[in-house]
């Protein structure tokens, strides 16, 4: 299991009155949601000569927590902007 909430992006936008931590918080959040969603598309095993073995489902996840990092530092869908809101109590 990956443990998102150690997990830093390369740069979070950082409010005037927000604290960066929970900046942070919220992106892990959508990250993790986005890596589940990719999980659920059903990365197909590749066939041939470069595919299967042992460790390629293993390997599934790192590359989809590799794609859900790179989405949410080029904008995500908006959710960790919710998640915000929702840490906030607002």
């Amino acid at each position: 299991m990956n443990d998102f909430a150690t997990i830093r992006p390369a740069t979070a936008p950082v409010g005037k009155h927000k604290p960066p931590e929970m900046h942070d918080v919220a992106q892990n959040l959508e990250r993790a949601f986005l890596a589940e969603m990719l999980s659920f598309m059903g990365v197909k095993e590749m066939s041939g000569e470069f595919g299967g073995g042992a460790g390629e489902e293993q390997f599934q996840t790192f590359l989809r927590d590799a794609h859900a990092k790179l989405i949410v530092e080029k904008g995500g869908l908006g959710l960790s902007g919710h998640f915000l809101k929702n840490l906030e109590g607002k």
